[in-house]
């Protein structure tokens, strides 16, 4: 076999450089390099990703083993830690302070703080924010067609915890805060 070789290489000069080139080693180019970077990149996302998968696991696992048994759990499970307090008709009014415009960084107007007896007699208190501060209530731009769209657009109108009713009774009401307030006592009874 070495002598056709021999007769290739002295025969074709193409030939004998194509022998050559294959017995030198191959150097990767810089694209392959970058691919390959890349697949490792790829690798160690896939791999971070699957480590914090399981950490989740055992954390699910943990909070299983330290959950409070279903004997002992609240007896109303609905209620969540956003839930907010609903005003009952069993509740008795005692003293509504006169709205205070809010000054610091937020997007509530006006605050307002009421007083009142809950079921079991005891005083308690409630401070309700409302009036978005980038919005024209009827206060401001005495506008009876916005003053319609608005009322109509508003829920829990009789609940004083929310506040919708606030919105509604002082600045939605009367031309000024201070007749919407002082009509708003009256209402109430509370005068």
């Amino acid at each position: 076999m070495s002598s056709n070789l021999d007769f290739l290489k002295t025969s074709n000069p193409q030939v004998e450089n194509t022998v050559e080139k294959k017995s030198e080693p191959v150097v990767p180019n810089v694209h392959q390099k970058d691919c390959e970077d890349a697949e490792k990149k790829k690798l160690e996302k896939k791999i971070n990703f699957l480590k914090n998968i399981k950490k989740g696991i055992k954390k699910e696992k943990l909070k299983e083993k330290t959950a409070v048994p279903a004997s002992e759990t609240i007896e109303n499970d609905s209620l969540k830690k956003r839930d907010r307090k609903k005003w009952l008709g069993s509740y008795k009014m005692l003293k509504i302070e006169s709205p205070h415009q809010i000054t610091l960084a937020g997007r509530k107007r006006y605050s307002v703080k009421i007083y009142y007896l809950d079921n079991e007699g005891k005083k308690k208190s409630k401070t309700i924010r409302f009036g978005d501060k980038n919005q024209q209530e009827f206060i401001d731009n005495h506008d009876l067609l916005k003053k319609k769209s608005v009322v109509s657009r508003l829920q829990n109108v009789n609940d004083p915890f929310n506040k919708s009713f606030w919105r509604l009774n002082l600045l939605n009401n009367k031309d000024n805060l201070l007749d919407s307030y002082t009509d708003m006592i009256k209402q109430l009874g509370l005068y």
